[in-house]
């Protein structure tokens, strides 16, 4: 693809797992609601034109922010805009998502719409 490591910025859409003796546990909507406002100024801080949510969670967080209305299916592997950049919602790709939803083949060609969309911005 050409991406760099430089190139990409990962992030959590819930910063911490307050919850004792929970290891990798799905975020409450609290939990979102609370770290919402950090989520908001790393992206106004690094102004990414193309933002890629990994999982339903992510997809919820950033629909927090301000509304977009997208669903992990069918939405999934296609860009949209929001807040004046590119949204692509994705599946995570845990094993279990892998193993039982979405296959290894489609997971990619989900992957390439970042790509497309980063293309398109360029234009």
């Amino acid at each position: 693809t050409g991406l760099t490591r430089q190139d990409i910025f990962i992030t959590n859409a819930v910063m911490c797992n307050p919850r004792e003796g929970e290891k990798n546990s799905k975020p409450l909507s609290s939990e979102i609601t609370n770290c919402r406002p950090f989520l908001l100024r790393q992206i106004e801080l690094l102004q990414p034109p193309v933002i890629a949510t990994l999982g339903a969670v992510a997809l919820m967080a950033l629909d927090a922010i301000e509304p977009h209305g997208l669903k992990l299916d069918p939405d999934a592997g296609k860009a949209f805009r929001w807040r004046g950049r590119s949204l692509v919602p994705l599946y995570h790709p845990s094993p279990h998502v892998v193993n039982g939803r979405r296959r290894k083949q489609q997971q990619i060609a989900d992957y390439k719409a970042i790509t497309e969309a980063l293309e398109g911005m360029k234009r």
